[in-house]
């Protein structure tokens, strides 16, 4: 009988729903920060050398993408504090993404996104250099 006196009562607590929420698409992704090349690659060698990254000069590895998500897709690539010469502090251009947001666009130019993540993306296209088919890579990470 002291055991059940004891019996603590359950108190039912409401509950709360919560709605899924709809997680952003890379479209959303990309225009919500703003982007740096952190890597360049080739494929096959050309002249001896992959890493496209290393031969940069240090005006090129400043760089950054901002993108937008408007009806516009305006594309601002801002060449940072260290402009290298001949070149404006800023550019606007435009990009796309198809629908399945698989193949990514600048300025006509078409490149397959790959590896994509709210801190980083790469990209790749082709392009026949000399009879040679090369793919160049580049990886872009939130800055």
């Amino acid at each position: 009988m002291l055991l059940a006196a004891c019996k603590k009562e359950s108190v039912d607590t409401p509950q709360t729903t919560t709605l899924p929420t709809t997680p952003p698409t890379k479209q959303e992704i990309l225009a919500s920060k703003t982007w740096q090349l952190t890597s360049s690659t080739i494929s096959p060698a050309m002249m001896g050398h992959t890493d496209l990254y290393a031969m940069l000069d240090a005006c090129e590895k400043d760089n950054t993408l901002k993108f937008s998500n408007d009806a516009a897709k305006t594309l601002v690539i801002d060449e940072g504090s260290n402009i290298c010469s001949g070149r404006v502090a800023k550019k606007n251009t435009t990009w796309s993404l198809d629908k399945d947001e698989k193949m990514f666009s600048i300025d006509e130019m078409l490149y397959t996104l790959n590896n994509f993540s709210a801190e980083n993306f790469n990209v790749a296209h082709s392009e026949m250099i000399d009879g040679i088919n090369y793919t160049i890579t580049c990886t872009y990470s939130s800055k």
